[in-house]
């Protein structure tokens, strides 16, 4: 497998969304790390007061203007301690406030470079097997399809890099675990919840059928990665397979939007049928 989103979490998404950064040849955002080198390097009150024993043990010109000095030095000392615990234990919370802004950011800077991914791959699929395993060796020698193989699989890996600026979407009942992954990197069209009115036989026809065509997207997408994979799911999609699914990285708030459209499409709401 070609696409395998990172597992995002809290503690490790600033580094993830630096590596989508570097992997799209752009420069990072400046983060907290040089602030916090600089005050490791700055020596603490033990450091500073061993430094000044020592020049007491080696014997000062001036005690008086020493002694001056000495306090300073001993006060700045104290003040970074206090200033390196309170800024670190600060930075986690500061930092998930400033999650939300991080993505959004990353979303507009890395567009060109996730639709450069997204052509690339779209042009590769054309010429790739729709059935079976495109990236299979057999498959490849058979149609001669290397070139195309070996640039949709560089895609793929790209556009990993890219959905890891997200905090990995878990699946579950309303979510295919197969599809989740694949939410930060695909767009989702709208999906109403099926109606399905009640009868002694069972189930009807959904009572609202003619708006059902994001959820029925949805729900072949969410088939297609089951059963054969997010490399092939998003090969498909570069193909145009599902209308209103394409490739694009979310910002914050449409990935949560994403999730929120792929839960309806897996829901079913059963309801009185018409006389």
């Amino acid at each position: 497998m070609s696409y395998y989103a990172p597992m995002t979490n809290e503690l490790n998404q600033l580094s993830h969304i630096e590596a989508a950064y570097l992997c799209a040849g752009l420069e990072a955002p400046k983060r907290a790390n040089a602030v916090l080198d600089l005050l490791g390097e700055q020596p603490t009150m033990t450091e500073t007061a061993a430094v000044l024993a020592r020049e007491a043990v080696d014997g000062v010109p001036d005690p008086q203007a020493w002694l001056d000095g000495a306090m300073v030095r001993i006060r700045d000392a104290q003040a970074l301690d206090a200033l390196r615990i309170e800024v670190n234990m600060a930075i986690p919370v500061a930092t998930s406030l400033a999650i939300p802004a991080l993505v959004d950011d990353a979303a507009q800077a890395l567009a060109p470079a996730v639709d450069k991914a997204a052509k690339a791959l779209a042009k590769a699929a054309k010429a790739l097997p729709t059935k079976g395993d495109p990236f299979d060796l057999s498959t490849i020698v058979a149609n001669h399809t290397s070139r195309e193989a070996e640039t949709a699989q560089a895609a793929l890996v790209e556009l990993s890099a890219y959905a890891g600026a997200h905090l990995s979407v878990m699946g579950g009942d309303k979510i295919a675990r197969e599809v989740a992954p694949l939410l930060p990197i695909i767009t989702v069209p709208v999906c109403v919840v099926e109606q399905r009115p009640r009868t002694l036989s069972g189930f009807a026809t959904p009572a609202n059928r003619d708006d059902l065509d994001g959820t029925l997207a949805v729900r072949s997408l969410e088939s297609t990665a089951r059963n054969h994979g997010a490399d092939r799911a998003l090969l498909d999609v570069a193909r145009g397979r599902w209308p209103g699914i394409t490739i694009a990285l979310a910002s914050y708030d449409e990935l949560a939007q994403r999730v929120e459209q792929v839960t309806r499409a897996a829901t079913v709401e059963s309801v009185a049928a018409v006389v």
